[in-house]
């Protein structure tokens, strides 16, 4: 999962994680879609910006 509030960050990471095959990427743009999305999709890897707006990391 890419969490990330920048199209052109989530959309560079994607595009490198979609060239391994049977790698499924959901990307989102916002910390509350995430956690939903996480719960959703139970990733086992979570690309996290942790300067977003609304909810920040440290």
């Amino acid at each position: 999962m890419i969490v990330d509030d920048e199209i052109l960050i989530r959309e560079g990471v994607r595009r490198v994680l979609d060239t391994f095959r049977g790698v499924r990427v959901v990307a989102v743009c916002a910390g509350a879609q995430a956690a939903g999305e996480a719960e959703r999709w139970q990733p086992d890897l979570v690309l996290l910006d942790v300067r977003m707006p609304h909810r920040n990391g440290p």
